[in-house]
């Protein structure tokens, strides 16, 4: 008797997934990696296995898995590199952003042409404008964005050449994404002034919160009323911030309503 090689002579039952291995008197049939069943045509054939479903996949958390006959793929967020794979590269975070996008929008009123401001590096007063802006048109409004460097202190100062502010609805904001940073309007006079920190993306800025004046309860060297609060009105931290040493600070130095402070 010579036994008979159903697979070679494509007899067996084995469905087109499964792989036939011959025996003495038969044969088997096998699924593939990443497939369940016996193999067989008149058994449960192969099906895949989703292993994305299952949780038996290879994916590292901050990947997305997806299925695929016979395996399944793993994809790394946008801005990530890697394979996905914890037995792999898994995935690696971009590297932290050196600078955020501030907006600047600005809303005149009907005297236009009497507006301009600036935005500049607090830590360097003689430093140029980082951003700036002028010869506005009546009643419009315009926006400036521009990405400066994270982890700094800044300040923005707007001008009215008659000494009457932005009336009528107009005025100033600025931001970065959804985070005001400063905004203003009115009847400001000739200039207005407001020093704010910029931090990382995602990050709020310093607030009231997050920022304490730094000595606590600090006041000039003039008087007791002449305190944070009293700095934080118009624009007396640009007009007398850096006058008034007390406690071995200034008001741009101690005051978070100044820039300064400490967290």
């Amino acid at each position: 008797c010579s036994d008979i090689n159903e697979c070679a002579q494509g007899t067996d039952d084995c469905v087109p997934e499964a792989t036939c291995q011959n025996s003495n008197g038969g044969f088997t049939c096998s699924c593939p990696s990443g497939y369940t069943g016996d193999g067989k045509a008149s058994g449960s054939g192969c099906s895949d296995i989703n292993e994305c479903a299952q949780g038996t996949d290879d994916c590292v958390p901050e990947a997305t898995c997806q299925n695929s006959n016979g395996g399944f793929t793993c994809s790394c967020p946008s801005g990530y590199t890697g394979d996905g794979e914890t037995s792999g590269t898994g995935c690696t975070p971009p590297p932290p952003a050196t600078c955020v996008d501030v907006t600047v929008e600005i809303r005149t009123d009907g005297w236009g042409y009497e507006t301009s401001w600036t935005l500049s590096d607090a830590s360097d007063a003689s430093s140029s404008a980082l951003m700036s802006g002028n010869s506005y048109a009546d009643s419009e409004t315009k926006y400036m964005t521009e990405c400066l460097p994270n982890d700094a202190n800044y300040v923005f100062t707007i001008y009215d050449s008659y000494g009457d502010g932005i009336l009528f609805g107009g005025g100033y904001k600025v931001s970065a994404g959804a985070i005001v940073l400063a905004e203003g309007g009115g009847n400001f006079g000739y200039y207005d002034v407001k020093a704010f920190p910029l931090g990382n993306p995602g990050e709020p800025p310093c607030d009231e919160t997050a920022c304490t004046d730094a000595p606590e309860g600090w006041y000039d060297s003039d008087d007791a009323i002449y305190n944070c609060d009293w700095y934080a009105n118009g624009s007396n931290c640009a007009i007398y911030g850096d006058g008034y040493e007390n406690f071995g600070k200034t008001a741009n130095e101690a005051c978070c309503s100044c820039g300064g402070g400490g967290n």
